[in-house]
């Protein structure tokens, strides 16, 4: 929650604070190791989280020196994360989107995040947002973000 028992399931999560989540779900006992993202100070709260993400190769970052602290994390950013997370763990390898049935805004989801929406959606993670679209450059909710790590626990 975001303090005082208040969940705000509609605000949208920060990119630190998905790394947050999928590192207590995933890698809770890892040490992580130094990074270089010029946005992430030594000691900031997430930290540790973030420089858990990147060692274990659930992040990338926005450039070799920038993570993208305080940015609102986009749908497809946090679905490659997710899967990244989930494969690293141990629940499964990615799938090939091309027999999957495709999203009616497949053309929007860039490149480098395609084969992770289909393997969420193909694990019945995600389901879009309702009229056969992703939308993947909209901003992730708490709620649909408490919604992925839901179902990954429940894979």
């Amino acid at each position: 929650g975001k303090g005082n028992n208040k969940f705000y399931p509609n605000d949208s999560i920060t990119r630190e604070e998905f790394a947050k989540i999928l590192t207590l779900v995933f890698f809770a006992d890892s040490e992580g190791a130094e990074i270089s993202f010029t946005d992430v100070p030594v000691d900031a709260w997430y930290y540790k989280p973030v420089s858990i993400a990147y060692s274990t190769g659930i992040i990338k970052g926005k450039s070799e020196t920038l993570f993208g602290t305080g940015e609102c994390i986009i749908r497809q950013d946090a679905v490659v994360m997710a899967c990244r997370a989930a494969e690293k763990a141990g629940l499964w390898t990615t799938v090939e989107p091309g027999d999957l049935e495709k999203f009616f805004d497949d053309e929007e989801i860039d490149k480098y995040a395609k084969q992770a929406v289909y393997t969420l959606y193909d694990k019945k993670v995600i389901n879009g947002k309702g009229n056969g679209e992703f939308s993947p450059k909209a901003q992730m909710t708490r709620a649909e973000a408490a919604k992925i790590i839901y179902a990954l626990l429940n894979v």
